[in-house]
């Protein structure tokens, strides 16, 4: 009996592992390079990723969902593991870029080649983007203003509902913390809602 109980482990925990086996190789990497269509240069951007009507949260990216929204921010080259399929995948930058939106025959084994056209510049004439808004970890701050195109983000890493401090983020030393030249945020901003159901938040 003990005999067949160990045999019966073992093959067990053989059919486990070849079924990871069998899932791990029905992955392929896709290779994406998104590009500046004027630079030529890699750039980071937004992603949606969708396979019919799902739609898909990679992992290794930092990502979004709240409500409806899901998506994630890729650096200029990446790579997505994904099983055979038809996927769509929409790239973002900002709204100075115009989006782009491809199908993915997977598996491929040549890269998926983006090019986001910039069709203005607000920064030349003279104006700066911000997101007033930004419930998220410092730590993911620079390159959402690179994948968003901002120039800056009073990041809220402090919010009061009623009588409740929620502080889930640890504040960066540096003040404000200049990533680029042109692209700069802080870490300290405060949202208060003391009035539940009232006119509306509070920022600081």
């Amino acid at each position: 009996m003990e005999i067949m109980g160990v045999r019966g482990s073992l093959a067990w925990a053989l059919a486990c592992w070849a079924g990871m086996a069998v899932d791990a190789a029905a992955e392929t990497p896709v290779h994406v390079r998104v590009v500046d269509d004027a630079t030529g240069r890699t750039v980071p951007a937004r992603a949606y990723l969708r396979r019919g009507d799902e739609p898909l949260l990679p992992k290794g990216f930092s990502s979004y969902a709240r409500g409806d929204e899901r998506h994630f921010l890729v650096p200029g080259d990446f790579e997505l593991d994904l099983e055979p399929g038809k996927y769509r995948l929409r790239i973002e930058r900002g709204l100075e870029y115009l989006p782009v939106e491809l199908d993915l025959d997977v598996p491929r084994s040549t890269p998926v080649p983006v090019r986001l056209r910039r069709w203005t510049s607000m920064n030349r004439d003279g104006w700066y983007s911000a997101d007033m808004h930004v419930h998220r970890d410092p730590a993911e701050i620079p390159l959402i203003l690179r994948a968003e195109d901002l120039n800056f983000v009073p990041t809220i890493t402090t919010h009061v509902w009623s009588t409740e401090v929620n502080q889930p983020w640890k504040w960066p030393s540096e003040f404000p913390v200049r990533v680029e030249p042109d692209r700069l945020f802080t870490a300290n901003a405060q949202e208060v809602e003391r009035i539940q159901g009232g006119p509306g938040p509070s920022f600081f």
